[in-house]
């Protein structure tokens, strides 16, 4: 009967996106969750009430996500599951139009669904890192920003402490990445690094959050392929893993008992 129904459950709400834009989840939601593995919190409302979050879970401008270590989570940003944000180990982001907040930790960006002339940005406290149709990656830390260009173009704005742009957008080619320090100052671009491209490569074939496997690479024995292709094919793992099963959404845990080691 409890299979019957989270079946049931799940396929209303797959259906539920049937008819939506490109743009984003919904003209309300601004993305949902698709994959989830180890310490998640979110706060919906930005009040700093935390809950664990479910799959299917759809969240709204200004809500927050972290994760602790050996954790990660995948969001979508569009009905087809074509734009897709893996938020890493040990990160806090906050969900905005177009935008995702990364005052600390790492992310993977891979958008094929943009309209055209549209763009979707990571931003951190030294720099803005924008895409328009491609894959990056970014890393956020007390020391500045670190931008990946996987595949496409990757734009970075660096930004003054108070978040104003400082000199001109600097755009880095597919197959490079380049640091920017906390005083806005950008670091000579460099070829990715090997374990960049592994965990890119790792990235791009559809590992996703799953069993056994380290959670900063996206690879490892018993992980199991995301499709992101259509939200209609995300799978809710066993019901018998008692270990992993998300709370209901009435269950709800402060900051304080979340320990967030970022």
């Amino acid at each position: 009967m409890k299979k019957t129904f989270t079946i049931f459950t799940f396929v209303i709400f797959a259906l539920s996106f049937a008819t939506l834009s490109n743009a984003s989840v919904d003209s309300l939601y601004e993305v949902a969750i698709v994959a989830i593995k180890g310490d998640v919190q979110v706060d919906v409302d930005g009040d700093v009430t935390w809950i664990r979050p479910w799959i299917g879970m759809k969240l709204r401008e200004d809500a927050l996500i972290k994760t602790g270590a050996n954790s990660m989570v995948d969001i979508v940003f569009d009905a087809e599951g074509l734009n897709l944000v893996r938020i890493k180990e040990n990160s806090l982001t906050t969900v905005q139009k177009a935008l995702l907040e990364l005052p600390d930790g790492a992310v993977l960006v891979s958008f094929a669904n943009l309209k055209p002339g549209s763009s979707f940005t990571i931003k951190t406290p030294a720099a803005a890192c924008a895409i328009r149709g491609s894959i990056m990656g970014v890393r956020a830390t007390g020391e500045g920003t670190e931008g990946m260009a996987f595949k496409g173009n990757l734009y970075i704005q660096p930004l003054d402490p108070q978040g104003n742009p400082v000199g001109g957008e600097h755009t880095l080619p597919a197959g490079e990445q380049a640091g920017v320090g906390k005083d806005g100052k950008v670091g000579k671009a460099k070829k990715l690094g090997k374990a960049a491209l592994g965990e890119f490569h790792a990235f791009q074939s559809g590992s996703g959050p799953g069993d056994g496997g380290d959670a900063g690479s996206g690879t490892g024995d018993g992980e199991e392929p995301l499709d992101t292709k259509d939200l209609d094919d995300i799978r809710v793992k066993g019901e018998d893993e008692d270990d992993k099963k998300c709370i209901s959404p009435t269950d709800e845990q402060s900051r304080d008992e979340f320990e967030f080691s970022g």
